[in-house]
Parts: C-alpha cells; sequence; structure tokens
C-alpha cells in the first residue's frame, strides 16, 4: 500500500504507475496543501484522470 501522506518522490516514482513528474506533483501538492483526508481527494489533482484514478486507487492508503 502507498500512503500518500507520507511516501517520498523517490519511493513514489517506483510504481509502475507514477512517473517522475507525478510523483513529484503528488508531492509537492501535499506538502503545499496538506495531508489528503481521503483517496477521493486525489481526483482533484490535475495529473490524475478519471482512468488513472481507478488503476492507483486499490493501492492507496493514508
Amino acid at each position: 500500500m502507498i500512503n500518500v501522506n507520507t511516501i517520498s518522490i523517490e519511493e513514489l516514482k517506483n510504481h509502475p504507475y507514477f512517473d517522475w513528474n507525478l510523483s513529484r506533483y503528488l508531492v509537492n501538492y501535499r506538502e503545499n496543501h496538506g495531508k489528503f483526508k481521503s483517496v477521493q481527494d486525489l481526483k482533484e489533482l490535475r495529473l490524475i484522470d478519471t482512468d488513472l484514478y481507478r488503476k492507483i486507487a486499490p493501492y492507496i492508503t493514508l
């Protein structure tokens, strides 16, 4: 499981669905806006579309 509130860019980019840009964006967003309150919050990020969200949601935890 990937805890999006604690994972680093380096750890996240090792997952097949997260490239360097998406990993950096997600971690930077978290650092600037605070921890995610729910997995559904990821849907609000501009780099995560519905298709990608469906792929990554089973691997995400808070």
